[in-house]
């Protein structure tokens, strides 16, 4: 078996193995467009390529691993680096090693690569390959329909709920759900209101959807990167490639006098049976970036956001950021904290690199939106088109 990084030469065989994988219908010009658009809007594509490892047995792909270049802000220095898209294996094929040897092809001379796991056992293959891992991002619940939300949700899927309310509210059936949905609701308002939580609040009017951020979010960007040891640099044109409109994402931006003092990029989506949140439409804050100086821009972005949760019918909003001026705003709108699902981890080949990464979580500023953390997340694309 070989591994390998993809040469034209393989084309025909990674367009065989997206079929397999993904998509029946796909065709070399898709993937020759897709990879064309990739390396031409991303703009660390022409710098730092599409790397992808192949593993290849028999004249065929049977393992695929890809690192995504992006940009580092590491104790003020910015340089190009990569987040790490999601490992895949054919079914026959796992338990053969790829695990270690797909992953240390694709680490082969790297500056930085990130990667964002939810298998806590899957973690022992990346840090006996040097990986480091920082820790789990902070995330982040709020019910905006309570009593639908109780109605509606199958708690068999919440590893978050213990086994005695799963026993009781499968024994207590549909009357069961009706009696605790109503005192549920009731608690929410109260708490709400004594937090003071009005999300028709002063500043919500200056906050939009927008089809494109502009140059004004890299003067954000700019002005409060000085207030951040480590995190993924945020520049319009990145996040523009990153966040396509077309495929469903939201992106807001708080304005004013011209000015850009916030941004979110958010997302709904309805969970289907046999999915953690079933039955049950989420909308997520994926990214999320404001004024430092000013965390009012925080508290009304949200407000903003739990409006927009509310005319999608969404019964929950959700976020994970690893902020804590964000943590404590959360914590403010009645966001409750919730079991973290996903670890944060980096990877460097160079010491000189290296002694500016930091292995203290509370030196990162993380969201979802750092790489395809998304995972069950991410909408549905609405077209079949890279514009």
């Amino acid at each position: 078996m070989e591994i390998v990084f993809y040469e034209d030469k393989h084309l025909e065989q990674i367009v065989e193995f997206i079929k397999k994988v993904w998509d029946k219908n796909y065709s070399k010009e898709k993937f020759l467009k897709e990879r064309h658009h990739n390396l031409t809007h991303n703009p660390y594509g022409e710098q730092g390529g599409l790397p992808i490892t192949l593993a290849i047995e028999d004249n065929q792909i049977v393992g695929h691993l890809a690192r995504i270049p992006c940009g580092f802000w590491l104790n003020g220095n910015e340089i190009l680096g990569y987040w790490l898209a999601g490992i895949h294996v054919l079914p026959e094929f796992r338990g053969k090693g790829l695990g270690k040897n797909l992953p240390r092809k694709i680490i082969e001379n790297v500056s930085i690569v990130t990667g964002f796991f939810v298998v806590e056992a899957s973690l022992k293959i990346w840090q006996h390959l040097g990986w480091t891992v920082v820790g789990k991002i902070p995330e982040y619940l709020k019910f905006i329909r309570p009593s639908n939300f109780i109605l509606k949700v199958d708690f068999a899927g919440l590893a978050i709920v213990p086994n005695w309310i799963k026993k009781l509210f499968k024994f207590s059936g549909k009357i069961g759900r009706v009696i605790i949905a109503v005192p549920f609701s009731l608690v929410i308002k109260v708490i709400n209101l004594i937090n003071e939580v009005n999300i028709k609040e002063q500043g919500t009017e200056s906050v939009r959807i927008v089809e494109e951020f502009d140059e004004r979010l890299d003067q954000l960007w700019e002005k409060n990167k000085l207030f951040i040891k480590n995190c993924q640099v945020r520049k319009s044109d990145y996040l523009n490639w990153m966040f396509k409109t077309e495929y469903g994402w939201k992106k807001f931006v708080y304005e004013i006098d011209s000015e850009v003092l916030g941004y979110a990029v958010v997302t709904t989506k309805s969970f289907e049976k046999g999915e953690r949140l079933a039955n049950i439409q989420v909308t997520s804050i994926i990214d999320l970036f404001w004024d430092f100086q000013n965390v009012n821009v925080l508290r009304i972005l949200l407000a903003r956001i739990e409006q927009y949760a509310l005319d999608q019918n969404s019964e929950v909003l959700i976020c994970s950021i690893n902020n804590q001026d964000a943590q404590n705003i959360l914590k403010k709108h009645t966001f409750m904290k919730i079991p973290s699902s996903v670890f944060f981890a980096y990877y460097s080949a160079f010491d000189e690199i290296r002694k500016n990464i930091s292995v203290d979580l509370n030196d990162w500023f993380l969201t979802r939106g750092d790489a395809d953390a998304a995972g069950s997340l991410v909408p549905k694309i609405k077209k079949d088109s890279l514009g």
